[in-house]
Order: C-alpha cells, then sequence, then structure tokens
C-alpha cells in the first residue's frame, strides 16, 4: 500500500496570513447577516431603525 499524504500537508508553513483574511471574512460577513436580519425583523415588526 501507497502512504497517502494530505495535499494540504505539502504547502509550505506560511505566516497564517490566509487564515487570517478567512477567519477575518466569516466574522465580517456574520455580522452583516446578523444586521440584515435585524434590520428585516424591525421592518416587518414596523419598528423604525435607527
Amino acid at each position: 500500500m501507497a502512504r497517502i499524504v494530505a495535499a494540504k500537508g505539502a504547502w509550505p508553513k506560511t505566516s497564517g496570513c490566509l487564515g487570517q483574511a478567512r477567519a477575518k471574512l466569516a466574522l465580517t460577513m456574520m455580522a452583516a447577516c446578523y444586521k440584515l436580519q435585524r434590520l428585516v425583523y424591525r421592518k416587518n415588526a414596523a419598528v423604525q431603525a435607527l
């Protein structure tokens, strides 16, 4: 049997910039979705948004 190595394991170790950018994007998207949900709720509840 041949040993199977994950493709990611072959990548050189970097400073983690890609991971930080991905995490920042994920948090930004979560915050935007949360704000959109609140805006839709307030609109449907007939409450004035700030």
